[in-house]
């Protein structure tokens, strides 16, 4: 039986406009029932959050983590571990696998949330013969938090978590395409709060404009395209909101002449590139190769994914699974064709799972591309798929400029031999992050800051700097000079 979410409006589940689920890895397949809000509803939502602000602002630290983790452990507690990933799989398409790490990255943030947040918040008072100043925190107001459908659940909780646990309320407009497990996780966290401090709002781009407009709402966090970040950010313009972007990428990997290319390090490349089936801000796109290695490279590559296997996932042997929807499968269909009319080789690799009708989902095998120029569009755009642009270079000089002739600044990796050498190339990217050795899940810290520059977004995620994020700097002073 298809599963049914309902909005939640300061504490009453609410219902409206229904909408089909649609499972993208059988697409004629109802996985479950949304629905949508409407106007109305998002008048009420943060009318509520703003009449229950300052009452949640006053609550003791101490009291709003508490009341945050235990909802989120409820919230994640289930008599079948599977039954989350499974809905999540079945609405989002990813493997199982990465469903069961969604969830458990989910209680983890909020763990690590919970433990900076004395630390961060804590007023600092200074004194001298002039007097007394103190440096404090307080909370910006109510929150609106705008996510999208690759990571719905983790990328809802960096949000959540810490506007909740600064003193803010909350109303959250989940993904339409994967709304089931996150409302599910909300609705159920907000159980553990005051009526009106966590709202959930499904709906279409015009419930993510209308929050985002909202005279009361007094920041928008956001996750999503760089397309819809600039709407954001013109919503937000007119009552000038705090903001939180965190957009597109074209994230490059560059591989040094001295790097090692061992079984691990092949791992953490393709497992970077080809993460929730190439879905994922942050995941390589595009591989920058000495000239000198390009052959040895590609055809480790090729090797490595030959052996993988696209289908449902939910089959334990699949490997990747589909792409979560139509647009993005013919987006990535279409700068296949166009590399291969510009005259690059592309080179579509692996196999289906044994039984499976490609056609009856959103299905793309693993691609690599060759001999293509560093200008051609499946360079130059953000694929978010399952395909990988290799790009030779001749020297560091030439490659620092390739990685960093793009609009977007969100990740990067440099991998060598000697991490020194790294470092030195890292340091020469224009990007947010800069992996070493690694790129992207495995090497992500909870407790360092996450964001992008130039149009990959504004502000920063995770950590203290993710939980300050919520907050209003404001300064106590009596001192006076005479």
């Amino acid at each position: 039986m298809p599963a049914e979410v309902l909005n939640l409006v300061a504490g009453v589940p609410t219902e409206g406009e229904p909408f089909d689920v649609m499972n993208p890895a059988a697409y004629d397949e109802v996985v479950g029932i949304g629905h949508a809000a409407g106007v109305k509803d998002v008048d009420a939502a943060v009318n509520a959050a703003s009449a229950v602000g300052a009452e949640w602002a006053r609550t003791p630290l101490e009291e709003r983590v508490a009341a945050v983790l235990k909802g989120i452990s409820l919230a994640t507690s289930t008599g079948d571990p599977d039954e989350l990933p499974t809905l999540l799989t079945r609405e989002q398409g990813k493997r199982l696998q990465e469903s069961r790490i969604e969830i458990s990255h989910a209680t983890e943030i909020v763990k690590q949330f919970a433990s900076l947040a004395e630390g961060a918040l804590a007023e600092e008072v200074l004194r001298d013969e002039l007097g007394t100043r103190v440096r404090r925190h307080r909370p910006v107001g109510p929150v609106a938090a705008i996510t999208p459908w690759n990571w719905p659940l983790v990328l809802s909780l960096v949000k959540i978590a810490p506007a909740l646990m600064t003193g803010n309320p909350v109303i959250l407009k989940p993904p339409p395409n994967t709304p089931l497990t996150v409302t599910r996780v909300m609705s159920a966290l907000a159980r553990e709060l005051p009526p009106g401090v966590l709202s959930v709002l499904n709906g279409g781009a015009n419930i993510g404009a209308e929050l985002a407009g909202h005279p009361l709402i007094r920041k928008v966090a956001f996750t999503g395209s760089t397309p819809n970040g600039r709407k954001v950010y013109a919503s937000a313009a007119t009552t000038v909101k705090n903001l939180t972007l965190e957009l597109g990428g074209n994230d490059p990997a560059i591989l040094l002449d001295d790097a090692e290319l061992d079984e691990r390090s092949l791992s953490l490349l393709l497992g970077a590139a080809f993460i929730t089936t190439g879905q994922v801000c942050w995941a390589i796109k595009r591989l920058y190769v000495p000239r000198s290695r390009y052959a040895e490279v590609v055809s480790a590559l090729t090797s490595a994914l030959s052996d993988f296997v696209v289908g449902n996932g939910l089959d334990p042997m699949v490997r990747l699974g589909p792409l979560n929807n139509r647009n993005q499968l013919q987006i990535v269909r279409r700068l296949a064709d166009g590399a291969r009319s510009g005259g690059a080789n592309v080179h579509m690799l692996g196999s289906y799972a044994p039984g499976l009708d490609p056609e009856r989902g959103y299905y793309h095998l693993p691609t690599l591309v060759t001999d293509v120029d560093h200008t051609a569009a499946i360079v130059s755009e953000e694929q978010f798929g399952p395909i990988l642009p290799i790009v030779p270079y001749d020297n560091e000089e030439q490659v620092v400029a390739m990685a960093n002739d793009t609009e977007y600044g969100l990740s990067a990796s440099v991998w060598s031999a000697d991490p020194d050498r790294a470092f030195g190339v890292a340091r020469q990217l224009e990007t947010g992050t800069v992996f070493v050795n690694a790129h992207g899940g495995p090497a992500l810290d909870f407790t360092t800051g996450a964001g992008g520059v130039k149009q990959s977004g504004i502000g920063r995620e995770l950590g203290v700097v993710g939980l300050l994020q919520y907050t209003e700097a404001q300064s106590l002073t009596n001192r006076v000079r005479l």
